[in-house]
Order: C-alpha cells, then structure tokens, then sequence
C-alpha cells in the first residue's frame, strides 16, 4: 500500500487499470519517495508488440478516470520485449520494476544524484527481497556499495558491508564479471582508506583508539589485511594455504579479540592500521 499524500493508494489497483487498454501487455506500479506528497505512484509498462504508446500516452489514458493522486507520477517506462515462455504473469511485472528499478538509480548515480539515486536502488532491493531474486539482490547491494564510495559518503562500513556479502553471493553464483567488478571496489576502497591523511576527520570514534594491532597475532593480522581488500574465507584459505574451516576460526577469534560483530567493522580496523598493503593480492 503507497501513502500519497496522506491517501491510501493500492498499486494493485492502478495495474489493473492500466492492464485494461489493449496496448499494454504487463505492468507493475511502485512507489517512490517525493518531498510533497511522501510518496507518489511510478508505472514501469511493457507495451504490446508493435503497439503505438508512449510515455504521454499512458499518463493522458488516466487523467479525468481515475483520482488524480493515483495516476502515476515522475518516470513511466514504456518498452516493447519479445518475453520468453518462463517469464510471463506477475513474474514478469516484479522482473520489470527490479530491473528498471535498477537502472534508474544507476542513472540517478551517472547524473549526480545520489540521494535519488539510493532510493531508486532500496525500491528495487525491497522488491527482490519479496521475490527471493538472488542475482539481483547481490547486484544491487554492489550499485549501493559503488554509489557510497563514489559519493564521498562517509560510511565505509556500510559499503564493506555490501561489499563483502556480494563477493561471496558472485562467487557463488559465477558472475565472474560482477566478481571482478566487486573485487576491485574493494582495493578501491582499502587504497583510498588507507591513504587518508591522519588528521582527517570521520563520524564516530576510530577504530585504532580502542584497538591496537597487537591485538592480533601477525597470522590473523595478515587474514584481517585480506578481509579489508574484499576476500572470501574461500579466497583467504587458498591465499594464506589453510582450510576454509581454520580461516572461519581465524575470523572468529579477530571479532572476539577486537569485540567486533561484522567483517566489516573488521575491515575498517585493518585500513586505519595499514594492514592491506598495495601489492599484497
């Protein structure tokens, strides 16, 4: 349910509306945010074969039919695709709105937009979540990763976060290529981290104020180093020559001894100590 301006709008029902004119094929209809109104209604349509619609179009179909707080708002997607047999009914209409979703905020991302940008990717996130989309949850959480480092945003955590569980989702899945792409966001961001002048300044405490690198003995001081450059336990065990099995213990006893919950904070630690170092991979 989308709330409109303070109105109760079922997508539900703008689809089936929309489904009534001959020339469109699927639709689906989520909502968005908007400083006015809170949220307003956006319709990503795939148009029938050969049929003659456009944005315009769709948009004039509703105007005196329906409540004008329902017709939807910003970006309507008209496309015409040819649909395979295993894609069809609903399926395809939460398939669009993913998709679309995510092009739209990588879009947002190219123009600047950052903010737009992360709204368009937690629509879309929301959505696969629904529908146990797994290869599009992990590309997304990679957009979102990407969008924080190129953004200045100062959330290093969040982005080793997204980070670290797309590595291990692409190498489970073989998406070499997404993989790869993640991989060197990861050396991005562990080059640029520790790279970064000792006077700068962050929200929150540091993490080398509490805890000191000898903290760890130079085994798990060198596992850490791995988990800040984007390595899986898989990759970690083949690298240092171990069993996935020691390495999970490894990583055990770092968060125990640094009273960390996350890889990710781990991987924070090991930058403003140095520890992934250029040429180490």
């Amino acid at each position: 349910m989308l709330k409109v301006g303070g109105e109760n709008v079922d997508p539900m029902e703008i689809e089936a509306f929309l489904l009534e004119d001959p020339r469109i094929n699927h639709v689906a209809v989520i909502g968005v945010p908007d400083p006015r109104l809170a949220e307003v209604p956006v319709a990503f349509v795939i148009r029938a074969s050969d049929a003659q619609l456009t944005e315009e179009g769709v948009i004039d179909g509703c105007r005196g039919r329906i409540a004008s707080f329902k017709i939807p708002r910003q970006r309507v997607l008209c496309r015409a695709i040819s649909h395979g047999p295993w894609l069809a009914g609903r399926l395809q209409a939460w398939y669009t709105v993913v998709s679309f979703g995510r092009l739209l905020g990588e879009a947002a991302a190219m123009l600047g937009r950052p903010d737009e940008a992360r709204a368009y990717f937690r629509q879309a996130l929301d959505v696969c979540h629904k529908v146990r989309f797994r290869p599009e949850i992990a590309l997304l959480r990679l957009d979102l990763a990407e969008l924080l480092i190129t953004s200045g945003a100062d959330d290093r955590a969040q982005a080793f976060e997204h980070l670290q569980f797309v590595v291990t989702e692409f190498e489970d899945m073989h998406m070499q290529p997404s993989l790869e792409h993640a991989r060197r966001l990861s050396h991005k961001l562990a080059e640029a981290q520790s790279g970064r002048s000792p006077g700068s300044s962050r929200a929150g405490p540091r993490a080398t104020d509490a805890h000191p690198v000898e903290a760890l003995t130079t085994r798990e001081r060198e596992l850490a180093g791995f988990i800040a450059r984007g390595l899986s336990n898989r990759d970690i065990a083949a690298a240092m020559v171990i069993s996935e099995g020691t390495t999970e213990v490894h990583v055990k006893h770092i968060l125990s001894k640094l009273g960390f919950r996350s890889r990710a904070q781990v991987a924070v630690w090991a930058i403003e100590h140095g520890l992934p170092h250029e040429g180490d991979a």
